[in-house]
């Protein structure tokens, strides 16, 4: 018998003795688990700002704009695998298929580290019980990627991974990872970095092998990332610029989104008791397992700071469930019969957790009714023309009916193309407008002079969009909506004029440039945190005085701003406000007083005229006079 013949053997007998193991019960429950974390969900269309996004990115996607020149969001153009809408089923097909596989693999690799400490059946009764129902909430490609890859590294660096497979494990989830980019940058960046380092430091290798195998893991990855990208229908040409619009949303994202609300203090408590156990599981693993303890303490500890960034940045309601999920896969990875107390209850709390953080029932993700109707309901929309469209007729009448936009606005934006400012792109849909968003489709993210810039380039082109319809008193974090990416709220009032206002909507439409002129220095100031720094009049009746700030911050609050977040935001006070910006938004043009000549409304902006500015940290800020026509 050749070599190959005996490799073929020997692969059919380990499949053999592996599925061997399952018995009908727990094959039974494996199945179920299966059927419940396998079913993907489709993005609802409602009048949110996440809505917004989803159905506005799948959009974009449907009509092939181009991502790192028409668009740049934190998704990318495979983001329909994290959010399927029924306006836009173009990757439909491979959405499904990747989507079921991957989170088929999470489920089947969980039972199999699983039922080395446990019997097959007691297994499966764990994973349906803690992996199952806080994945089968999260429906997300590239968040299961992401755990995949951590319960896959971990599971490596403690030996829970024949030598035979590691290879073919590290490659797939390389692979897996360049798509997950694609969808999620940010997830897939984790994904090949917990690979990566799993490889390094795999004990099982000598040195030589190990960078051998981190070549290979590259090579797969960057291939992944190239057939993703045109098989999405992106021209090469884009890529780089796509990849540092990313950059700039996933470094700027701690600064401008980070955020404390509750639950509070309580999470930060029970993630450090999961990351505890998680070392202690890591620490005990080495009796066995490895000669050393260092190569997984190194890896868990670089996965739970990845889970502290994914699910603490912006800690709110929903996020940390993000991290609560990595540590419940990373526990199963590496969870021992020798402690099984610790290894269970830590699964236990750790899916808890995901739940409290989501609020939704712990039950209802295991009701066979209810999983059953959203399977027939979302599959009767994925198969089904009719369906699609009966679900999107009542949408767009529900948003139609919650936003109310008044007929003089509808009027003035009939045949022009128009972007939605600051967000919500199913206004667009619903009232049969031609969408043309700016590339940060929702203002709220061009947090950085590089995004900013991209908005205000595409407003104040003749190629841009012909009108802007924009709603008063949207506000993210507390934040100004008139400082919101900067530049082009500047390029917005220096090329568009208002058309038709009425409550909360104003239409305007692009008109001939109308701040040609020389701009005037009014002076720079350097300033202590919360000195109040007046604000120049300007040099005659027809300017828009604006400010950059440089903010001074200290190397702690540097550091701390690097590895985490900032412990406190900057925040600007006004006239009694104080609303919140980011860092990279202070270099402004930050808008302080406008001329009666913009004629826009008091509530869009047009009454802005502030005497002073009170920043909470120590810096200089530079005035300067836009004249506008």
């Amino acid at each position: 018998m050749g070599r190959a013949a005996a490799a073929r053997q020997q692969l059919r007998s380990r499949l053999r003795t592996e599925f061997g193991r399952l018995s009908l019960s727990s094959g039974a429950v494996l199945l179920l688990a299966l059927a419940f974390a396998c079913v993907p969900a489709i993005a609802r269309i409602k009048p949110t700002l996440d809505s917004s996004w989803a159905n506005g990115l799948n959009e974009a996607i449907d009509r092939g704009l181009q991502f790192g020149s028409a668009i740049q969001f934190t998704y990318g153009p495979w983001a329909e695998l994290d959010s399927i809408s029924p306006l836009s089923l173009r990757l439909l097909a491979p959405g499904l298929i990747l989507y079921a596989l991957v989170a088929a693999a999470l489920i089947f690799l969980a039972w199999h580290f699983a039922s080395m400490w446990l019997s097959p059946f007691v297994a499966s009764v764990i994973v349906l019980s803690t992996v199952v129902p806080a994945v089968s909430v999260l429906q997300s490609f590239s968040g299961i990627a992401l755990l995949l890859a951590v319960l896959s590294g971990l599971a490596l660096v403690v030996g829970r991974v024949g030598r035979r497979w590691s290879l073919a494990l590290l490659a797939i989830n390389s692979v897996l990872a360049g798509v997950a980019l694609e969808v999620k940058f940010s997830d897939g960046i984790l994904a090949i970095a917990v690979v990566g380092l799993a490889t390094v430091l795999e004990p099982s290798q000598s040195v030589p092998r190990r960078f051998t195998r981190l070549g290979i893991v590259i090579a797969a990855f960057v291939v992944a990332v190239a057939t993703a990208w045109v098989a999405a229908g992106q021209s090469p040409v884009h890529f780089l610029a796509w990849v540092h619009g990313s950059l700039e949303l996933t470094s700027g994202y701690a600064d401008a989104m980070a955020t404390e609300q509750p639950p509070g203090a309580a999470q930060y408590i029970i993630f450090v008791i999961l990351t505890l156990a998680l070392l202690y599981c890591l620490w005990r693993a080495r009796e066995s397992r490895m000669q050393t303890a260092w190569p997984g303490l190194l890896l868990g500890l670089f996965v739970s700071y990845a889970a502290l960034r994914a699910g603490f940045t912006r800690h709110d309601l929903g996020h940390s469930a993000q991290s609560f999920l990595i540590l419940l896969v990373a526990i199963v990875a590496v969870a021992s019969i020798r402690r099984a107390p610790v290894s269970i209850i830590a699964m236990a709390v750790a899916c808890a957790s995901v739940f409290g953080s989501i609020q939704i029932s712990y039950f209802s993700a295991l009701d066979p009714g209810q999983l059953a109707a959203r399977a027939i309901n979302d599959g009767s929309a994925l198969i089904s023309a009719n369906a699609r469209a009966s679900i999107t007729i009542t949408a767009f009448n529900s948003i139609r009916k919650t936003d109310n936009l008044p007929q003089s606005i509808s009027n003035a934006l009939t045949g022009r193309t128009v972007d939605i400012d600051p967000y919500e792109a199913n206004i667009a849909f619903a009232y049969g407008m031609t969408w043309a968003p700016v590339p940060v489709l929702q203002t709220y993210s061009a947090y950085t002079p590089y995004l900013d810039q991209l908005n205000a380039k595409v407003i104040a082109s003749k190629s841009g969009p012909s009108a802007v319809l924009r709603h008063a008193g949207v506000v993210v974090d507390n934040r100004n909506p008139v400082w919101e990416s900067p530049a082009y709220m500047v390029a917005l009032m220096c090329n568009f004029r208002s058309s038709a206002e009425s409550g909360d909507w104003m239409a305007l439409i692009r008109t001939a440039p109308r701040c040609d002129g020389a701009k005037v220095g009014l002076g720079s100031k350097s300033y202590i945190a919360n000195a109040k720094v007046s604000v120049p009049r300007a040099p005659g009746p027809g300017y828009i005085v604006v400010a950059s700030i440089a903010p001074k911050f200290s190397i702690t609050s540097d550091l701390v701003r690097l590895i985490f977040k900032p412990r406190m935001p900057l925040t600007i006070a006004v006239q009694g406000d104080s609303f919140r910006l980011a860092a990279g938004s202070s270099r402004g043009p930050l808008v302080l007083r406008v001329p009666s000549r913009l004629g826009w409304g008091s509530k869009f902006g047009g009454a802005v005229d502030y005497d002073y500015i009170q920043p909470s940290v120590a810096g200089t800020v530079t005035f300067s006079a836009i004249p506008i026509h």
